[in-house]
């Protein structure tokens, strides 16, 4: 498939439409509420509370090769990118042992793949290193297919490979490309930066196009695709959105249904295709003047989409969201107007910390994991405190629902944790694993709700 990569001449333009044991009270230290803030309003935690939200959590223990050997057996899982159910276990996605020189910086590129079992345990690891893709060293998206999982290039490119459940290239080292540039031009095309999600038989994919101006300026085009899991194309290409400044797109699909954000100039921009539509709707989201990274999230298999989001001025305040409706319209309380104040965290007993959040979804609920920032004592270091938060979400703004909340901080003594930690949940039918990653270590823990 073609790149549409004819010049663009105007900016901020809509498109035409287009086609390990239950932990005790010994073990960890548990805040624990339950919605409203009742049970957990202290950011302090308490030692041996059981969680009122039934919820129960293990000691998060390292994941590493038990049995040692040779690289890349012996290194620690570090800087987790991304992790997913693949086969029956779980696939984790993190930085390689290589690395190589990006825009004057040293750059490890996330080629890494390390297979665990159901229960968090390491079971073995694969590092690519710089040999996929021609040495690309940018992001990739995960997805699970038939017998195994397919990695989408993000940045700087449309390849697409192929590998099994144990982490085993099967496609061609240099993948497949999804888009064909145009043959070479004075002014050439590029990819700047795409979005993946599942949707049944394929995967969308949203992706940003740079064209360099006859002027020096960039102008930069949204376009969205369907493919199957081989890359072949489902739908044809259309354009979104057209723009002098870069978009950066997030996207979640299901049964149908797509829903592709991005800010443009700081305004956030929304495009929902509602199954069956002949076009995707359009529309500006009310920011207030904050910046939002809007996050889509599917929360069924028939369509129904929320958005989470923090931004850059609230990394350390609340973590915010909305429902949306069939017609792509935010569910709000009665007499509101702005997302800017629909608090999904004002019950966890704690500032946010950091802008790093995972959502996942479970039979009628909206499962959040997340990080609050501890109060210590006069003298004594902070400690991050980790939220799981269940939202069972009904047709009401999810700032009115009242979830179920457990705390927790992991033990003293455990290794701290560096730069910005990367949580993930991994759900299965009876328990979920939730990992911790950081610069230089993975954790796991296994989460049972009663």
């Amino acid at each position: 498939m073609r790149i549409p990569s004819h010049p663009i001449k105007s900016t901020g333009q809509r498109a035409a439409p287009m086609l390990s044991g239950v932990l005790t009270a010994l073990a960890l230290l548990f805040v624990s509420g339950c919605g409203g803030g009742g049970g957990g309003g202290s950011a302090n935690a308490q030692a041996g509370i059981v969680s009122p939200a039934a919820l129960e959590i293990t000691v998060p223990q390292e994941i590493r090769n038990p049995v040692g050997g040779s690289a890349p057996d012996n290194l620690p899982v570090s800087k987790m990118s991304e992790a997913a159910i693949i086969g029956n276990g779980i696939m984790v996605r993190s930085a390689s042992a290589s690395s190589t020189e990006v825009d004057k910086r040293m750059v490890r590129p996330g080629t890494r793949l390390t297979v665990l079992d159901q229960q968090g345990k390491f079971v073995s690891t694969v590092d690519y290193g710089l040999t996929l893709a021609e040495g690309y060293a940018g992001d990739w998206a995960m997805l699970p297919a038939p017998g195994g999982m397919t990695l989408v290039q993000l940045e700087k490119g449309s390849k697409l490979l192929q590998f099994d459940a144990a982490g085993k290239l099967l496609s061609d080292v240099n993948g497949v490309n999804l888009y064909t540039p145009e043959p070479p031009a004075k002014l050439q095309a590029s990819i700047y930066q795409s979005a993946a999600a599942l949707d049944g038989n394929g995967f969308w994919l949203a992706t940003t196009y740079v064209f360099p101006q006859e002027d020096g300026t960039k102008m930069y085009r949204l376009v969205l695709t369907k493919f199957d899991m081989a890359g072949k194309p489902l739908t044809p290409t259309g354009i979104l959105w057209n723009s002098n400044k870069a978009l950066t797109p997030r996207l979640a699909a299901s049964g149908g249904a797509v829903l592709v954000a991005w800010n443009d100039s700081g305004s956030p921009m929304l495009a929902n295709w509602a199954k069956g539509a002949g076009a995707p709707a359009l529309r500006t989201v009310n920011a207030m003047g904050n910046f939002l990274d809007l996050r889509p999230v599917a929360l069924d298999d028939a369509g129904k989409m929320a958005i989470l989001w923090s931004s850059k001025a609230a990394n350390t305040g609340n973590l915010t969201g909305v429902l949306m409706n069939e017609n792509g319209t935010p569910v709000l309380p009665a007499g509101v107007s702005s997302w800017a104040a629909e608090s999904m965290s004002s019950t966890w007993g704690g500032a946010r910390h950091g802008a790093s959040f995972d959502m996942q979804r479970l039979g009628g609920k909206l499962l959040v994991a997340d990080l609050i920032a501890d109060l210590p004592q006069p003298g004594q270091p902070a400690n991050d405190i980790f939220v799981l938060a269940d939202y069972r979400w009904t047709d009401a703004a999810l700032s009115t629902i009242e979830p179920k909340v457990l705390t927790f901080k992991r033990p003293s003594g455990s290794k701290v944790l560096t730069g910005a930690p990367a949580l993930r949940q991994l759900v299965f039918a009876n328990h979920s694993v939730l990992l911790i990653g950081d610069d230089t270590h993975l954790e796991g823990a296994v989460v049972t709700r009663r």
